[in-house]
């Protein structure tokens, strides 16, 4: 395992390159492959992006738009100093994320962590975009499944290789300041644990656009201490928004990235000393 995550930074390196290339080729291509102009009379966006670190927003993507996304942790934290390169050496831990937009309310998105192999589909429904109290809001019902292909634990074709789980995003948009809650349940959540274990989270987060292309982001994933994952897991950072990509650039007290695995709760606490880094980085393609 640890041969394969030290691949991982020169794969990821490849694909970063090829995407700068092609942000760079898209913006030259004219508003395609940007966000479209809002109408003056339309609701306000509440989050540019469809997820703040680790936790979903309730945005969509416009009818038939693809979604590329690669994340990485660095497992080395921040405090290892200049002998790991303050983490950027590696090994990391990643996303790799696909998806598409059926309709402009419905986004699909298959993606695989290389933690434990797992494959997780997931489909989200933008049931809510509207002026309440001429506050902007949107609110988003998230539902997915998990497989760990290669948990050490259990054999994939094992039942407890499998998870489910649920979110609920609700956004707001006041002024500048982006905020949002999304509750979530995860069923068989704790796959060390001897008995099916289920968990109920509640996350919230909070984005401030200083501008249309820079704002910094925090989330917290406030848990029940369960059997294993004692602690909330956390995320600062910021986001850079430029002709269809999102780089965010972040510090978290977890490597875990698909929701089935974050969603549960980080195994180290949120104190400076465990801070590992990690980036995202989504491409908006419309092909």
């Amino acid at each position: 395992m640890s041969h394969e995550r030290n691949k991982f930074p020169i794969v990821a390196g490849g694909l970063f390159a090829a995407l700068l290339a092609t942000g760079a080729q898209a913006q030259s291509e004219g508003p395609g492959w940007k966000r479209a102009e809002e109408a003056p009379d339309a609701v306000p966006v509440v989050f540019h992006s469809n997820h703040v670190v680790n936790l979903p927003t309730a945005e969509t993507w416009q009818k038939g738009m693809f979604q590329f996304e690669i994340s990485h942790r660095f497992l080395n934290p921040l405090s290892t100093g200049y002998e790991t390169f303050y983490g950027l050496d590696g090994p990391v831990d990643m996303r790799l994320g696909f998806g598409w937009a059926p309709t402009a309310t419905t986004t699909v998105t298959l993606a695989r962590s290389n933690l434990n192999g797992n494959v997780d589909l997931q489909l989200k429904w933008k049931a809510l975009h509207r002026l309440v109290l001429k506050v902007p809001m949107a609110a988003a019902l998230l539902a997915g499944v998990a497989w760990d292909t290669n948990s050490p634990a259990y054999e994939s074709t094992n039942h407890r290789a499998w998870q489910y789980y649920a979110l609920l995003p609700v956004n707001a948009r006041l002024g500048q300041l982006a905020l949002g809650v999304a509750p979530a349940y995860v069923y068989n959540s704790i796959q060390e644990s001897n008995e099916i274990e289920q968990s109920v989270t509640v996350g919230v987060y909070a984005q401030y656009y200083l501008t249309s292309l820079m704002s910094v982001l925090a989330e917290w994933d406030f848990i029940k201490p369960g059997y294993y994952y004692d602690y909330a897991p956390m995320a600062l950072g910021i986001e850079l928004e430029t002709g269809g990509h999102f780089f965010k650039i972040v510090v978290t007290n977890t490597n875990r990235l698909n929701p089935s695995q974050v969603l549960p709760g980080a195994v180290l606490d949120a104190s400076p000393d465990n801070w590992q880094l990690g980036f995202n980085i989504t491409r908006l393609l419309n092909f």
